[in-house]
């Protein structure tokens, strides 16, 4: 059984929407597990039985990876509402995700209220307080390592594999995401093992947008120095239950970490903006 569910919708005006989603359950299937291909359909109600038209269609790649952006709507219109569903294919079954609406079925208040915020953060990050950041998503979905990769235990058995980085899967992360993020003060925690003694450990935290979607064990990669990090958790900020911004809790990678041998490339995915500074 594998379930789909999209995380997240954007609107970026006049005529695209970024839609990001993730897969839960393929641990129950056999292995080894073969990349997953996404396609993304849209529809004007959320009715199953109408008229569904797929973004990308099968005679295209479809998408390997964790989102995808729907260049072909029209936001501006008084009385349009679209309506998202991706779906993959996994030895013949074909398994979907629940119907969302691209503004997550909030009240339209709580939907321009929630913009506004994230229109006046994006700015503060762009000119002020952020730095420029590349989320790089760790796989969780694909062909398992032929090095290091014990299916019996379902464990690496080398942290330092050349050829998973420690993932376990062969191509370990998606394609590098490029945004701003904000680096809070460095703080500390004692976890205390005793009434006269601890252990202090060093955190760090990023700030950034509510897109895209990260979680434990992604990276964060400091573009102006190659500073390297590893997410250990993820604080969000949420307007009724909806995700506002997102607070990474954060280790610095020492240089000689497996993470500092991964060539992210020049391939980037640099997300145009969604105001206009």
């Amino acid at each position: 059984m594998i379930d789909i569910e999209i995380e997240k919708i954007l609107p970026l005006y006049p005529n695209r929407a970024y839609i990001d989603f993730k897969v839960e359950g393929v641990k129950k299937l056999n292995v080894p597990l073969p990349g997953l291909v996404f396609y993304l359909r849209r529809s004007e109600t959320p009715h199953l039985e109408d008229s569904w038209e797929v973004v990308n269609p099968t005679g295209s790649p479809g998408s390997t990876e964790f989102y995808f952006v729907d260049e072909h709507v029209r936001l501006l219109g008084f009385f349009n509402q679209y309506y998202y569903q991706v779906y993959t294919t996994y030895q013949g079954k074909t398994y979907y995700s629940d119907v969302v609406s691209s503004t997550r079925n909030q009240r339209k208040d709580e939907f321009l209220r929630k913009r506004k915020i994230l229109h006046d953060e994006e700015i503060v990050l762009k000119k002020f307080s952020g730095r420029k950041i590349a989320i790089v998503k760790r796989r969780h979905v694909g062909p398992r390592c032929p090095s290091c990769f014990d299916p019996n235990t379902g464990n690496v058995t080398r942290s330092h594999c050349r050829t998973c980085y420690g993932t376990g899967f062969v191509d370990p992360y998606y394609k590098p995401f490029i945004t701003w993020g904000a680096r809070l003060p460095v703080y500390k925690e004692v976890d205390e093992l005793g009434n006269d003694h601890g252990n202090e450990t060093d955190y760090s935290k990023y700030q950034i947008l509510d897109y895209p979607s990260t979680n434990p064990q992604d990276l964060v990669i400091d573009l102006d120095v190659n500073d390297r990090y590893k997410v250990d958790r993820v604080e969000k900020t949420e307007m009724r239950r909806i995700t506002v911004h997102q607070e990474l809790v954060v280790t610095k990678l020492a240089r000689t970490a497996i993470e500092y041998k991964w060539d992210f490339g020049k391939d980037l995915i640099d997300l145009p903006d969604s105001i206009e500074l």
